[in-house]
C-alpha cells in the first residue's frame, strides 16, 4: 500500500513527469495473492534469490529489461529492495531526478530534453510483505 499511495501523487506532478513501479517476487503467486496491486507489477519468473546470491543481481537484470522492453520512453530507473521505502513525495522524487538532465543540482549531466512527459519506472527486488 505504500508504494501504491507514493505512485499516486505522479498523475498530479505539474510536469507532467510520470512513473510505474515494477516487482520481483521472491514467491510471486504469494504476492499475487495477498498483494493484488503489487502483484499486479510483478515479474511472471522469480529467481528464488538468497541474501548476497547472484541471482539477485538475475533478477535486477530481469527488471532492468522489463521496464525497458515496456516503455521506451523510460528516462530514470530506480532499483530498490524490499527494504527500501520513499521518504519523499513523488514530484520531489522526479525533482531530484531531472534536475541532473537540466543542469541543474542532484545528478551529473548537463542534457536537457525535449519531452514534456516523462517516465520514471521504479523497480523493487523482492517486494515483500510491506510493498
Amino acid at each position: 500500500a505504500l508504494w501504491r499511495r507514493w505512485l499516486a501523487g505522479s498523475p498530479r506532478d505539474p510536469r507532467g513527469r510520470s512513473g510505474r513501479l515494477l516487482f520481483h517476487a521472491k514467491f510471486p503467486a504469494r504476492l499475487r495473492e495477498r498483494q493484488s496491486w503489487c502483484g499486479e507489477r510483478t515479474l511472471a519468473h522469480s529467481f528464488v534469490p538468497e541474501w548476497n546470491d547472484v541471482k539477485v543481481a538475475r533478477a535486477m537484470l530481469a527488471l532492468l529489461k522489463e521496464a525497458l522492453d515496456s516503455d521506451r520512453d523510460v528516462q530514470f530507473l530506480y532499483l530498490g529492495t524490499e527494504s527500501c521505502v520513499p521518504i519523499l513525495p513523488f514530484e520531489q522524487f522526479a525533482d531530484v531526478l531531472w534536475a541532473g538532465r537540466q543542469g541543474g543540482q542532484g545528478g551529473g549531466g548537463g542534457a536537457s530534453t525535449s519531452t514534456s512527459t516523462s517516465t520514471a519506472s521504479a523497480v523493487a527486488e523482492g517486494a515483500g510483505e510491506g510493498a
